[in-house]
């Protein structure tokens, strides 16, 4: 199966699990069939796209990044809520600089936009020419989650594939 081809099989069957409201069998298997069926009948228009697509590999890797951030939304979440509930932990809000050292503008658009969704953190500045960025968290452990967070290596491993791995 051609490249191309296979990459169009992913984007739509990744898009019917977007769109379909149930994960059961009968849901996966029409996605699947209608996804196989789409690629096939329409492969030879795929052949003419061009061959430096993204590596179907590199769809894999962008799941598992979304898991991460997944994970790191639950544990911000938990952590807010200890905050706001709790009353143990005085609110103390922070600003937090810092380069994570990435390549490209859409790598620094993916990790200002995960801060900016992690609760307790926002993005506040991004200075493409320097890679600095300027977020506000409200407590000194969101804040040094920032700069330890996994998220920034996962991106960094995104921005560098090359399918090749």
């Amino acid at each position: 199966m051609h490249k191309n081809r296979l990459s169009f099989f992913i984007l739509l069957f990744g898009f019917w699990l977007v769109l379909t409201h149930a994960f059961n069998a009968q849901h996966l298997l029409t996605g699947l069939i209608i996804s196989v069926f789409l690629a096939w009948f329409w492969g030879e228009s795929v052949q003419l796209l061009p061959e430096n697509l993204p590596h179907p590999k590199l769809y894999l890797k962008f799941l598992v990044y979304l898991f991460a951030l997944l994970g790191e939304i639950i544990s911000s979440n938990i952590q807010v809520a200890k905050i706001l509930l709790a009353g143990k932990t005085k609110i103390n809000p922070k600003f937090v600089v810092f380069q994570p050292n990435l390549a490209t503008r859409w790598g620094r658009i993916l990790l200002a936009n995960s801060i900016t969704i992690t609760p307790g953190t926002v993005t506040i500045d991004v200075n493409p020419d320097t890679d600095q960025f300027v977020v506000h968290a409200i407590s000194q452990d969101l804040a040094d989650s920032v700069h330890n967070s996994k998220l920034i290596k996962m991106i960094q491993e995104l921005e560098t594939y090359r399918g090749n791995k």
